[in-house]
């Protein structure tokens, strides 16, 4: 009998591929990313994405200390989300 909660695992997988996938379309554009731990939130260039953590130049943040940094964010820690319109019709 399969539990209720098997195919968390496969939804998990599914949301990180989806995730990764945005994030890798979206290297060179904005980011506004929201976080449920510190420094809460993030504003900057998407730079790349290594492995399942987005690689983001930090333009503004909660803390001025820490931006103009390259900051490395889990895809999981992600809660919330914004980036700029991948196709722009001009």
């Amino acid at each position: 009998m399969l539990s209720r909660f098997s195919g968390l695992n496969s939804h998990k997988v599914a949301h990180d591929t989806v995730l990764s996938d945005h994030f890798r379309a979206g290297i060179g554009y904005k980011a506004f990313i929201l976080m449920p731990s510190y420094p809460y939130l993030l504003i900057g260039e998407i730079a790349s994405l290594v492995e399942d953590y987005v690689k983001i130049f930090v333009e503004k943040t909660y803390n001025p200390q820490l931006e103009n940094q390259t900051w490395l964010v889990h895809v999981h820690s992600i809660e919330v989300y914004y980036s700029e319109p991948l196709h722009q019709n001009l």
